[in-house]
């Protein structure tokens, strides 16, 4: 890109006319040079701080060659106001703007972004070409212009040519990226994450003046956590204002130094704060880095679930304002896509839709990716007509141009459910199930969907969610309590075990229990299955410790979501130690359906708990058609035949057949076989026929909340009616 190519920075104009921007400019550079012209006084002929390079790295880099004046005449002004011969009056322009013009091309050429110190690579390139080597090359011509005039004293040419890059070097590390980043004004945010951090900064460094002069030094490097904390900040202008801060603390220990210290000392000093401060910036493209994973969606750089859920919080806990929208957004092309032309066409595709919604959407609305092809847009001040209409404008952008993919082409249609909702008029979570019921509405008629207080469906969601408030409650209020069945033994098949089966209530307001499916399908739709089966298996182990019969096993069912879980493993050894008990007094029930449907994570998680001793049961089998073909994967000792079998035992003449056959195939795997759903004792000698080892259901015990079984009660050995 050619030096010429005027670059202008998308935040802040200098004033239009060319004049006026041109003294403008050239009253910041006097400034500037006045300020590290006050510093010269501690090193001969140059200064250890030289702010004009960095103002002029910025002026060509940002605004173009078109400013190469105002770095000469503001060079020329200096060397003339210093007395300066006429070597140096041309040499020292001549590095100056050589610097600038060296740094700004190459930075140019790079095609760096508006913020280039946000990201890792434009950082790297910033200290490689505009803090190491451009004030070299400058240095080098200055310093030959000092030598010619005889201002370089008496001293070594070399301590000169160093002092000379120190200067630049910090002068461009410090005022280039304050300006990139800080004009023509920051945000408020980050001037009171500033103004914060620079107070701390200098009431510490006041603590180090005040020391004993062998002690400051030293003490120096406890100002080296502030320049990390600023760098944590994310914002380089706040790493800059810090840096500022210990090159005022560097040199004014070098002013109120006795004697005249060794030239290689004071060098090594503004080094050091230069390796700090390129440390500090380091840390904060590093911290954005980590932002960004945590808070974006890495293929359309939206925000996330997670950060979107925050901005729908701060916005739904307004006190005061217009009513809100949340537009829930389907996207109808994408699974086409996808599956004909392959997932880096689908990738292509939502790259692309979210380009198009970013130029439509207003200003002050968020736009965040939920997973797959759904979006969702955060509308604040808009009532329900106003996110209509946007909803409209939207599906027309994406309509009006369709999406190809070689000589394929799609259609890209979106629809879209919307949900209004008033300052604290209900929480963020209800706001965004009511826009995604919405949009399921939308999926059926098509088009856009508003949602209102006369959905069926939303009103039924909104049951859903006031139960699904009510079991979080349970969790503190005592009203989650544990049920028990026995699991009874058929005759000739005792085996010394007395088994339950723990099961899980919820009690309603009245005080009587709700039954399971009641909750746990809404339970399992929110993702709150984990902490329930934790709860179960802490209070079942509690409660097993207080009973001294050892012949006692309790089944308790898990979802595969709790087994697949980061650390669960840990958590149950944990907990079944820390109680006393052994292994055996538990058997781990899962469902056939969660095998199957999550198969890739349920598998691994139960051939490393079955590897250790742990039992297992596997619930409801022969509900799915490969259920033959998995009992030979999954290690379980035992299964439970689903109860729809046992309950059409009589009416449908399959039902004995697939019994039959599944308690075959259990006794080749030396499994034990349970029958659920027994509601007729006359079942049992055609059941014991057939196999079946134990029998659970009415027929036999009903099941009692945990509380209401005696503290000796065991499990009956027989069938009880």
């Amino acid at each position: 890109m050619p030096l010429t190519d005027y670059v202008p920075d998308f935040r802040s104009p200098i004033p239009r006319g060319r004049i006026a921007s041109t003294l403008m400019l050239l009253a910041f550079y006097l400034l500037a040079a006045g300020i590290g012209l006050r510093l010269q006084v501690y090193y001969g002929a140059v200064t250890p701080l030289w702010p004009p390079s960095g103002l002029a790295v910025w002026m060509l880099w940002r605004r173009g060659l078109g400013l190469a004046p105002v770095i000469l005449g503001g060079e020329w002004l200096v060397a003339l106001w210093l007395g300066q011969g006429w070597q140096a009056q041309i040499l020292g322009p001549l590095a100056q703007l050589v610097e600038a013009m060296l740094a700004s091309m190459l930075l140019r050429l790079a095609r760096l972004p508006a913020r280039p110190l946000d990201t890792l690579h434009g950082l790297q390139l910033f200290l490689l070409d505009a803090v190491l080597l451009a004030p070299m090359l400058a240095a080098a011509i200055g310093t030959w212009g000092l030598y010619l005039t005889g201002a370089t004293g008496d001293g070594p040419l070399y301590e000169t040519l160093l002092t000379w890059w120190t200067g630049d070097a910090l002068g461009i590390l410090i005022i280039t990226p304050l300006l990139l980043a800080w004009w023509p004004q920051p945000a408020r945010s980050t001037v009171a994450q500033a103004a914060a951090l620079m107070i701390a900064t200098g009431i510490a460094a006041l603590v180090v003046l005040m020391q004993a002069p062998e002690q400051r030094t030293m003490l120096f490097f406890l100002l080296l956590p502030f320049v990390a904390i600023a760098g944590l900040l994310r914002d380089p202008a706040v790493v800059t204002l810090t840096i500022l801060m210990l090159v005022a603390l560097a040199l004014g220990l070098q002013a109120i130094a006795i004697g005249h210290p060794d030239e290689f000392v004071k060098h090594v000093r503004l080094l050091f704060i230069g390796t700090v401060a390129a440390t500090g910036y380091i840390v904060s493209v590093l911290a954005q880095r980590l932002h960004r994973l945590a808070n974006t969606d890495p293929l359309t750089g939206l925000p996330n679930r997670r950060r979107f859920t925050e901005q729908l919080e701060a916005l739904a806990a307004r006190p005061r304002g217009r009513r809100h929208a949340l537009l829930y957004l389907d996207l109808e092309a994408f699974k086409l896509a996808n599956d004909t032309c392959g997932h880096a066409a689908g990738d292509r595709l939502l790259i692309e839709v979210t380009g198009r919604m970013l130029r439509r959407k207003p200003a002050a609305a968020t736009l965040a990716r939920m997973g797959g092809d759904e979006f969702v847009l955060l509308a604040p001040d808009h009532d329900a007509d106003e996110a209509s209409a946007l909803a409209h404008r939207l599906r027309e952008a994406l309509a009006s141009k369709p999406f190809t993919v070689g000589e394929r082409s799609f259609g890209i249609g979106m629809r879209i459910g919307i949900a209004p909702f008033g300052p604290r008029s209900e929480s963020p979570e209800g706001v965004l199930a009511r826009a995604d019921l919405a949009c399921a509405a939308a999926r059926l008629h098509g088009g856009v969907r508003v949602s209102g207080p006369g959905d069926g469906a939303l009103l039924r969601h909104q049951g859903e969610i006031a139960l699904l408030e009510r079991l979080r409650a349970a969790f503190g209020n005592g009203r989650l309590r544990l049920a028990w069945q026995r699991l009874d033994p058929l005759p000739g098949r005792e085996d010394g075990r007395a088994r339950r089966e723990m099961l899980l209530r919820l009690l309603g307001d009245d005080g009587h229990p709700l039954g399971p499916d009641t909750f746990l399908p809404v339970a399992e739709r929110y993702g709150l299955l984990p902490q329930i089966d934790r709860w179960v298996l802490a209070s079942t182990c509690r409660w097993l410790s207080t009973q001294a019969d050892p012949r006692l096993q309790c089944y308790v069912n898990l979802s595969a979501q709790t087994l697949a879980e980061s650390g669960f493993a840990d958590w149950l050894k944990a907990l079944i130690a820390g109680h006393g008990l052994d292994l055996g007094r538990l058997c781990l029930e899962i469902t056939e359906r969660h095998a199957l449907e999550r198969f890739e994570f349920a598998l691994p998680a139960v051939r490393a708990l079955a590897a250790d001793g742990w039992c297992f049961a596997l619930d409801d089998f022969g509900a799915g058609v490969a259920s033959f073909g998995y009992l030979a994967d999954l290690p379980v000792q035992v299964v439970k035949i689903d109860g729809r079998l046992v309950r059409d035992f009589e009416s449908d003449p399959i039902s004995p057949v697939i019994i039959e056959a599944l308690c075959r195939l259990a006794r080749l795997r030396g499994l034990r076989v349970v029958a659920e759903w027994v509601e007729d004792a006359s079942l049992l000698p055609a059941l014991a026929a057939l196999g079946v080892d134990d029998v659970q259901g009415f027929a036999l015990h009903r099941p009692e909340l945990l509380a209401e079984a005696a503290a000796g009660d065991s499990p009956a050995s027989a069938p009880a009616a």
